[in-house]
């Protein structure tokens, strides 16, 4: 399933929180040392910083699956509880959704929530 997901379209507040998410996600489920090898991984072999993957989420996608297999997609789900958590919306499981489709998914469902939810 593809999503068009513009560079533009992420606001400043929502690529903190992601990249914070992402962050905090794979220090608690990997470690220190498993998320700086993994940090370095991405940007040695994939050449995709950490502040880049905002604007490089199928990159993202494409190295997490490189270099996890079959955990990958353990992981993007709990990045994006995190994320769904962050920005106080619901995290909705969806078999067919890669790390593309819920950060569009996420976005969408933030800006459109009613001010003080």
């Amino acid at each position: 399933m593809a999503y068009a997901l513009q560079t533009s379209d992420l606001d400043t507040e929502f690529r903190g929180m992601l990249l914070e998410s992402i962050g905090e996600t794979i220090h608690v489920l990997l470690g220190d040392e498993p998320q700086r090898v993994l940090f370095e991984r991405l940007g040695n072999d994939f050449h995709l910083k950490r502040e880049e993957i905002p604007d490089r989420l199928g990159d993202f996608q494409t190295a997490l699956t490189a270099l996890l297999g079959a955990g990958s997609p353990v992981l993007v789900r709990a990045i994006i509880r995190n994320l769904c958590s962050k920005l106080g919306i619901l995290f909705v499981r969806k078999d067919d959704y890669d790390f593309e489709a819920y950060v569009a998914d996420c976005m969408r469902r933030y800006q459109v929530r009613p001010d003080g939810e």
